[in-house]
C-alpha cells in the first residue's frame, strides 16, 4: 500500500522576487515551500509529434501501473516561463498519481515555455495552434505507449497553463472527462460576445477553478478581478446548466462554493490570503471532489459517479448581506422580515481629532435574529423579550447598548436602533458571545459558522448573488 509522505522540497531557481524581497517571504508568486523533492519515477520524453519542431514533455507512471489494465490519465500544464518538470514539483500530482493508480503527464509549452492561447476575443485556432496540437499529438501517443482509459482523460493547468486548459476544454471538451484550472482566469472578451453571449465551446466539461484572493497577476484592463472572476465562473455555469444555488463553505482559509449542474458540477475554491499560484494541494482537491467521480463515454455524454468525496456546504451556517431581504441558512434561501443594514462608526484620537479607523457593524431586525437562532420573542415599545432554545431570558431596548441575560448586565458591540419602526440588534455580537459562533465579514455580507473561516471578496460576491 502507497503511503503518501512529505519530504523537504527543493528550492525553484530562476525566480526574481520584487521589490528586494526574499523568495520565501514574497507573496506575489506564493512559491515558499510550494515544491516536492524530485519524484525518482518522472521520466523526460523528447520527440516531435507536430510542426517539425520536437516536442517535450514529462511522464510519471505509478508504481501499480504493469499495463493490464487500463489507467486515468491527467495532463497538467505549466504557467508562463516555467516547464513540465516545474509543474511537477511544484504540483502533488506524482503522489496522487502514486496512490490513486493513474499516470501524470507534464507537457512543456512548445514556444519559449509560453503556451498558445488567446488573450482577446480572436477564435480559437484549432488547425493552427501547435500547443493545442501537441496535447492532442500527445493524448494520441500515449494511448499508443500505455493502456489509457479513454473515458477518463482529465485536464489542469496553472497561469498562463490555466489559459491553455480553458481553452482546449472549449474546443475538446468532448475528449476530457473534467478539467482544473489554477490561477489564471480567461479574459472575459474571449469567452463572451459584445452582447454577452457566449463564444465557441464544444460541450459541457466538469470543472473545478482553484483563485488566489491576493493575486491580481492576470487582469485585463477593461475588467476588474471581481469580474474577470465572475464571469470565468458564469461561463462553466451556464455550459453545466447550474441552475440550483451552490452550496458553500467557509472553512479556514478556504472559500467553496459547489454548483450542481443538470449536465455537469463546477466547483470555485478562492482561498483567502493567497497569491500567484496553486495550492500544493490543489491536485489532491481536484481528484478528491471532482475528477474521481468523472467519466466521458465513448458517445460523449458524461457519467457522473461518486468522487473519493462528495462535496458539500457547511451545516448550520448562516449567509447575510446588507439590504438583502433573504439569509442563506443551511444552505437554503429564507425571507426576512427586514432587510440587515451596515452602521459605520469612526474611531477618533480624541487629542488630535484625527481618524484612527472606520467599523462596520452588520444590523438584523429582533425577529430576523430570532429566525436564524431559532429563538422566540415579544418585542412592544422599542424593547424586546427573548427567549433562546436553551431557556435563557434576554432583554434589549432601543437607544441602550446593554443586553440583559438571565437578569445579568452584558455591554454589547453597539447599541440597539430602531428605523421605521423595527427594532434592530447588532449581529455578530449576538451570534459570538452567546451563542460561540465564529464570524467573518466582508464587503456588506457576513457569514456565521459553527468553526473558523475568514471569507474572500469572491466569496462575498457569491453570497450577494445568492441573496438578490
Amino acid at each position: 500500500m502507497f503511503k503518501m509522505t512529505l519530504l523537504p522540497g527543493s528550492k525553484m531557481t530562476g525566480m526574481v522576487p520584487m521589490d528586494g524581497l526574499k523568495s520565501s517571504d514574497c507573496i506575489v508568486n506564493d512559491l515558499g515551500g510550494n515544491t516536492q523533492v524530485y519524484p525518482k519515477k518522472l521520466q523526460e520524453f523528447r520527440e516531435t509529434l507536430v510542426g517539425g519542431a520536437e516536442n517535450v514533455w514529462y511522464e510519471y507512471l505509478p508504481d501499480s501501473y504493469d499495463g493490464t489494465q487500463a489507467v486515468p490519465l491527467v495532463i497538467s500544464c505549466h504557467g508562463g516561463g516555467m516547464d513540465g518538470w516545474g509543474q511537477c514539483i511544484f504540483t502533488s500530482w506524482t503522489m496522487v498519481a502514486e496512490r490513486e493508480n493513474f499516470i501524470a503527464v507534464f507537457p512543456t509549452a512548445g514556444k519559449q515555455k509560453a503556451w498558445q492561447v488567446n488573450l482577446g476575443g480572436e477564435p480559437i485556432d484549432k488547425q493552427g495552434n501547435q500547443d493545442i496540437l501537441f496535447i492532442l499529438a500527445l493524448i494520441d501517443r500515449l494511448k499508443q505507449k500505455y493502456k489509457i482509459d479513454t473515458t477518463r482523460i482529465y485536464m489542469q493547468g496553472m497561469s498562463m497553463g490555466d489559459l491553455m486548459t480553458m481553452q482546449f476544454s472549449r474546443a475538446y471538451g468532448n475528449l476530457l472527462a473534467a478539467a482544473a484550472n489554477s490561477a489564471g482566469p480567461t479574459s472575459p472578451s474571449a469567452l463572451y460576445d459584445e452582447d454577452g453571449k457566449l463564444k465557441e465551446y464544444v460541450c459541457p466539461v466538469p470543472v473545478y477553478q482553484f483563485r488566489g484572493e491576493m493575486d491580481n497577476t492576470s487582469i485585463f484592463p477593461a475588467y476588474t478581478r471581481p469580474e474577470v472572476n465572475s464571469k470565468n465562473r458564469n461561463f462553466w455555469k451556464q455550459i453545466n446548466a447550474c441552475h440550483t444555488l451552490p452550496e458553500i463553505s467557509i472553512a479556514g482559509f478556504d472559500n467553496v462554493a459547489y454548483y450542481k449542474g443538470d449536465k455537469a458540477d463546477f466547483i470555485y475554491r478562492d482561498v483567502k490570503f493567497r497569491g500567484h499560484g496553486q495550492p500544493l494541494d490543489d491536485a489532491e482537491y481536484a481528484w478528491r471532489y471532482l475528477f474521481s467521480g468523472c467519466r466521458r463515454l465513448p458517445s460523449g455524454a458524461l457519467e457522473r459517479g461518486e468522487p473519493i468525496e462528495r462535496p458539500g456546504g457547511d451545516k448550520n451556517a448562516i449567509a447575510l448581506a446588507e439590504g438583502k431581504n433573504k439569509a442563506y441558512i443551511d444552505n437554503q434561501l429564507a425571507e426576512l422580515d427586514a432587510a440587515p443594514f451596515v452602521a459605520e462608526l469612526k474611531a477618533v484620537e480624541m487629542i488630535t481629532n484625527k481618524l484612527v479607523d472606520t467599523y462596520h457593524y452588520l444590523y438584523v431586525s429582533v425577529k430576523t435574529l430570532c429566525r436564524l437562532f431559532e429563538m422566540t420573542c415579544e418585542i412592544s415599545k422599542g424593547t424586546a423579550v427573548i427567549r433562546t432554545k436553551d431557556g435563557r431570558t434576554l432583554q434589549v431596548a432601543a437607544e441602550s447598548i446593554g443586553c440583559v441575560v438571565d437578569n445579568r448586565l452584558y455591554s454589547m458591540s453597539r447599541q440597539c436602533e430602531v428605523r421605521d419602526g423595527v427594532l434592530y440588534v447588532p449581529v455578530r455580537w449576538f451570534a459570538e458571545s452567546l451563542f460561540n459562533r465564529f464570524v467573518t465579514e466582508l464587503d456588506g455580507a457576513m457569514y456565521i459558522a459553527d468553526h473558523v473561516g475568514y471569507m474572500t471578496h469572491d466569496t462575498a460576491v457569491i453570497l450577494k448573488e445568492i441573496l438578490e
